[in-house]
């Protein structure tokens, strides 16, 4: 038998038959062969690290301004107070002070480990020291006053081992005790030059400064003279005046009064309450009243010299010989042996007979 040999045209046929049956596995009508999807690999997480949360420092809720002899109740509260880490928790407030100024701090509380600490402008703290007798804090610095005129912070601190859990009460005051000899004599020169200037018509603004020196520091004399007379003879007003110059005595201070009288202590000329008194040889010099003598200073100079002064047991009688007049009766080497002055008004007059009597010769 001869070789099996396909035709042309039949070849071709099977091979387009061929083709179409691979073509067919594309094109939907055998379903394709499924893809493997590629694994997906997950990665295992990393536990989160416990941060360390660090404590800041802040600024208190509020900052309160305070004066001198206020009492401030307060309160130091985890939420509302200012923080030093780690555990410095405290409270503050703001006052305005002078280098004149001397005072103390006192802190009434239960809480045993709150202190008080005073900074300046700068937030430098400035040194304190406690009285152990009297639990007040204060200044250590030299002469135990403030560096400079300004405001200043004063702090209530709690040093504490943990987040305080309720309220730390604590009442704070800044107890002024008075001012520098320095910054006394500065405001009261201050005062007295501005009433000179003014012509006395600024006296109620000199009586008002003069008020609150006193206040500031009711241990000195000064400024309860001054007021004395203001009182007086700007006022007319004889209850404070007399209540002014028994301060002024009793704190070491003198009574002050602007007196006339005879250049030689002679008898006046004349003397007329209603028209006034004249002198022979008129001048006007000062009466000062202190604890257990009086002084006759010369109003002329400018340093005031004292003329003379008379102790009780030099006085052999003192009396007032009219409304105006105050005769003086003395042992020393002062001719003559009786000195003759006048106040200005009725009601100096016997102001001045009632200190003489109280406070020098001490007569009832």
């Amino acid at each position: 038998m001869a070789g099996f040999m396909l035709r042309p045209s039949v070849l071709a046929l099977i091979l387009t038959l061929l083709a179409a049956a691979a073509a067919a596995q594309g094109s939907g009508d055998l379903p394709p062969l499924p893809k493997t999807k590629p694994k997906t690999v997950t990665k295992p997480k990393t536990p989160a690290k416990a941060g360390n949360k660090t404590a800041t420092s802040r600024e208190p809720t509020n900052i309160v301004p305070i004066k001198f002899n206020q009492l401030t109740e307060g309160s130091i509260e985890a939420q509302a107070a200012g923080r030093i880490p780690p555990q410095t928790y405290y409270n503050e407030y703001t006052f305005a002070a002078t280098s004149a100024d001397l005072f103390d701090l006192q802190l009434q509380t239960t809480q045993p480990n709150l202190i008080v600490q005073i900074l300046d402008a700068n937030r430098g703290e400035l040194p304190l020291t406690r009285d152990q007798r009297t639990g007040l804090f204060r200044l250590g610095t030299p002469d135990k006053v403030l560096p400079a005129d300004g405001e200043y912070r004063v702090r209530v601190v709690a040093q504490l081992q943990a987040a305080p859990t309720a309220p730390l009460l604590y009442s704070l005051t800044v107890k002024r005790t008075g001012l520098t000899q320095a910054g006394y004599d500065k405001r009261l020169g201050e005062i007295l030059t501005a009433y000179d200037a003014s012509g006395a018509r600024d006296a109620e603004l000199a009586v008002t400064k003069l008020e609150q020196l006193a206040a500031d520091d009711p241990s000195k004399a000064t400024a309860y003279e001054y007021l004395g007379m203001l009182y007086l003879n700007h006022r007319g007003d004889r209850v404070k005046a007399a209540d002014a110059l028994l301060q002024a005595i009793k704190k070491g201070g003198a009574a002050t009064f602007k007196i006339t009288h005879d250049s030689r202590w002679r008898q006046p000329s004349k003397a007329r309450p209603a028209t006034g008194i004249e002198w022979p040889e008129q001048r006007s010099d000062w009466l000062k009243i202190k604890e257990g003598q009086l002084s006759i200073v010369d109003a002329a100079t400018e340093g005031q010299k004292t003329l003379f002064t008379l102790n009780a047991a030099q006085i052999k009688e003192a009396n007032k010989r009219t409304p105006l007049i105050i005769a003086i009766k003395h042992k020393i080497q002062l001719k003559p042996d009786t000195i003759i002055f006048a106040a200005k008004n009725m009601a100096e007059g016997e102001m001045i007979a009632e200190l003489i009597k109280t406070y020098v010769t001490r007569k009832e």
